[in-house]
């Protein structure tokens, strides 16, 4: 297992992508990290078991956000960037999740997840990590999360728009 990141940048208060930010009912946001980038934290061909994104901040009075839905998905691609703000990549969910709460509690720690469906990641490709959450409604309250800025390496819709940003800092954990 290992870091990709330097956790030397934090999203705005409010700003997309971010893996848990509440601002918007329906989100959907895709990440591409490399296959090398993934053997330099000593991951090689096999099963991906778990995927954390680490939480910075909650901003706003609430101690707590719930999303009615919370979905991740992966998938491979021999990309390492996005062509264009529309190049979305196909994705298998490996973790559904009804009614995620995410704490005040969490802040300053990696939010683990072990994922229903192990992904089985060749060893070769670029890893497509694909988040996204439904809700009854959109919460005022904003999160951070660290990332490292790396052009092309994001896309995500929030209502109709899309956008091409930077990724998130992520840990994985797996065998191979």
């Amino acid at each position: 297992s290992g870091r990709i990141g330097m956790q030397n940048s934090l999203t705005g208060k409010t700003a997309y992508p971010s893996p848990f930010q509440p601002n918007s009912r329906f989100v959907k946001q895709q990440y591409i990290y490399s296959a090398s980038d993934l053997r330099s934290i000593g991951l090689g061909e096999g099963q991906i078991s778990r995927i954390a994104f680490h939480l910075d901040s909650i901003w706003g009075t609430r101690d707590s956000v719930l999303y009615d839905k919370y979905y991740i998905s992966m998938g491979m691609c021999q990309d390492s960037t996005f062509a264009t703000a529309s190049a979305w990549k196909s994705t298998e969910i490996v973790k559904e999740i009804d009614s995620l709460v995410i704490r005040r509690s969490d802040v300053h720690q990696w939010v683990w997840f072990d994922l229903d469906n192990p992904f089985a990641w060749d060893g070769e490709s670029s890893l497509v990590v694909q988040v996204a959450h439904a809700n009854s409604s959109s919460v005022t309250t904003g999160m951070q999360t660290s990332y490292t800025s790396e052009s092309n390496t994001v896309l995500y819709k929030n209502s109709n728009n899309a956008a091409d940003l930077n990724p998130s800092v992520v840990e994985f954990e797996g065998s191979g």
